[in-house]
């Protein structure tokens, strides 16, 4: 009934036919000895039954066939060990396509009864979960695979990540260097405008002064032209020095009034400009106090992102570790 579920060995098929044959081969049966001694054909079928015992599944009871008391037990025993050797059989070959991931064969049900029928069952219910745990595993297998790519795309933004920040980092840190040589540079026009307006202080000091010796020249030449006036004749030229020196110093305090009056402009710009200057050192002062702040935080990024990118990096090794393992588990 089993044996067709797998060819046997042609050399064995005669002695099948022997051990299970009827009376009417009986005559023809090699080795059928009706008259063997008890102990002959205990031994008889002891002899199979250690080999059974020992994996040999093609061990056969021969010639007791037509033995009156052992005949229909060395049948029996033949027959059962006609299903066992079949049972195996099928079941190696359904476990052999199993592995080699070919889940299309299953136990053949088809003359099996009781137990070897529902460990069939059995066995075939374990060869479609394999077959799903199977699919399951390419599944994940795939995942895995896209995950892997995928934290290996996030490492790669990582290390570009870290790049940038570590170019940033330095531009931030050229921002601060330049801000306080501004700032320097700043401080030291504020500097030369506090001395220009020094400068200028000291001219109009110095063009008071003009005016006054003007004012003074003015009137000794008024007094003269006066002395002159009286003296007659005799002084008439020392009156037209006079009217010269006179105009003279019209002309002068005409003069420093100009020039008073561009010193005041010019004093008006150093303070425009002080104040402009002021403001633009503050300015300076809050971007340089910005542009630390901001190299300072730069910094610390920098180290978050290296700490990021080694984790990252661990991560993308072990998931392509275990997508290499699950691969290795699918195939």
């Amino acid at each position: 009934m089993f044996s067709r579920f797998l060819p046997r060995p042609a050399a064995d098929d005669a002695r099948f036919t022997a051990a299970t044959s009827g009376p009417a081969d009986s005559a023809s049966a090699p080795g059928a000895a009706p008259d063997l001694t008890d102990d002959a054909a205990l031994a008889l079928i002891t002899a199979p039954c250690l080999r059974v015992a020992e994996g040999d599944l093609e061990a056969r009871i021969l010639g007791l066939t037509e033995h009156p008391r052992f005949g229909p037990t060395a049948i029996a025993i033949n027959n059962a060990l006609d299903r066992v050797d079949s049972y195996v059989r099928e079941t190696a070959a359904s476990m052999q396509h199993c592995s080699d991931e070919q889940f299309h064969r299953p136990i053949l049900l088809r003359g099996m009864t009781g137990a070897y029928r529902q460990s069939a069952l059995i066995i075939n219910q374990a060869g479609s979960k394999m077959q799903a745990n199977h699919n399951q595993l390419g599944l994940i297998a795939s995942l895995a695979q896209e995950n892997s790519s995928s934290v290996s795309t996030v490492a790669a933004a990582c290390e570009e990540l870290h790049a940038t920040s570590g170019e940033i980092s330095h531009q931030v840190a050229d921002t601060t260097r330049l801000t306080g040589k501004v700032m320097t540079d700043g401080e030291r026009a504020v500097q030369a405008v506090a001395a220009m307006n020094a400068a200028a202080t000291r001219a109009e000091a110095l063009i008071g002064l003009i005016n006054k010796v003007a004012e003074q020249t003015n009137l000794l030449a008024i007094n003269a032209t006066i002395s002159a006036a009286r003296a007659g004749e005799h002084g008439r030229r020392f009156a037209v020095v006079a009217t010269e020196v006179k105009q003279l110093a019209s002309n002068t305090a005409a003069a420093t009034e100009d020039i008073r009056q561009q010193v005041a402009a010019i004093q008006q710009c150093v303070a425009d400009v002080e104040q402009r200057i002021a403001a633009m050192n503050q300015s300076i002062g809050e971007i340089h106090r910005s542009t630390d702040s901001i190299s300072h935080s730069v910094q610390q990024q920098v180290i978050a992102t290296n700490e990021i990118t080694r984790t990252i990096s661990d991560v993308s090794s072990n998931t392509k570790k275990v997508s290499d393992q699950i691969n290795h588990a699918v195939k």
